[in-house]
């Protein structure tokens, strides 16, 4: 952790304009150092105001600190666009799956947009919609009308006539043997087997939202990073940066910018590379030495 801290605190020196001061604000917040976290935001918010998740951080703080105050002007800027932006409610309604916190959402983007007017009235709406009757009930002209009453006589005749079957004699009855056979165990066609699927799971989908989190919290992979690895001694990682680089900018100026510097880097690896090789040489050729003056030390035992 102190050694991120350090890193970070490195770059800001030398880029401090940098979007960077986002992923040490977090740091420092992650390492119970709030106030250096504030301090951090607050400079980086005055080059890039624009920056949503730093001022959501810069928000949280101040509220964990009981500073709602500032709290809330931290937040002035996104509240202003969230009002800019009528559809991020019925969106934001539509991702949520679960039905009340649908309905809240939709509420308050209601309220946000001033739509629904007071709380009073979208109360009362919904009360009228939930005890309106659900028709208007017949007139008592209606009732006794002529056509009612033909139709009131046409169903009286309907019951009263006898049915076919009354008509008719009545069926044999089965034989045991066939009441047997029905009430089997594989004798009823009109009951099918009934199996619900297994639900599988749905694969879960990421979260845009914690992707760009932790795409911020992410070291970048910058020019500024690649020369404090070489200035460390840590060739190889400056020179795998300055090959990403290269292969992701198109713009000639850049390319020819990185290639003079990824030369230098594999210059500097070799000498680096070159100079530990020798100092290995060397330092073989002082224990050889080393032994052989401790053999010609020794005393030479007499023959017998």
């Amino acid at each position: 952790m102190d050694n991120k801290i350090s890193w970070y605190e490195e770059i800001l020196a030398l880029e401090p304009h940098s979007k960077l001061f986002y992923s040490l604000a977090v740091l420092y917040r992650d390492a119970g150092q709030p106030e250096k976290a504030l301090t951090v935001l607050a400079d980086g918010l005055q080059n890039h105001p624009e920056h949503f998740p730093a001022r959501l951080l810069q928000a949280q703080l101040y509220w964990e600190q009981d500073r709602q105050d500032e709290a809330a002007r931290s937040l002035e800027p996104v509240l202003d666009n969230l009002e800019r932006t009528p559809c991020l409610w019925p969106l934001w309604a539509q991702a949520c799956g679960e039905e009340n916190a649908s309905t809240a959402l939709a509420l308050a983007g209601a309220v946000v947009q001033k739509q629904a007017g007071s709380l009073e009235a979208v109360l009362r709406a919904g009360l009228d919609a939930v005890t309106e009757p659900a028709g208007p009930a017949p007139s008592p002209q209606e009732q006794t009308s002529p056509e009612n009453a033909d139709n009131a006589g046409a169903q009286e005749a309907v019951v009263e006539a006898p049915s076919a079957e009354e008509d008719s004699p009545a069926a044999p009855s089965e034989s045991p043997a066939d009441s047997q056979k029905a009430t089997g165990p594989d004798a009823d066609p009109e009951w099918p087997d009934v199996s619900w699927p297994e639900e599988t799971p749905a694969a879960e989908e990421p979260d845009p939202f914690e992707e760009a989190y932790d795409s911020e919290r992410a070291p970048v992979r910058t020019k500024t990073m690649a020369a404090i690895l070489a200035q460390q001694g840590e060739c190889a990682e400056a020179e795998a940066i300055y090959s990403d680089l290269l292969q992701r900018t198109s713009d000639p100026g850049e390319r020819e910018e990185l290639t003079r510097r990824l030369e230098e880097v594999r210059r500097q690896r070799q000498e680096s590379q070159e100079q530990q090789d020798s100092q290995d040489l060397l330092s073989t050729l002082q224990h050889l030495a080393q032994r052989l003056e401790a053999r010609g030390s020794e005393p030479e035992e007499k023959p017998e």
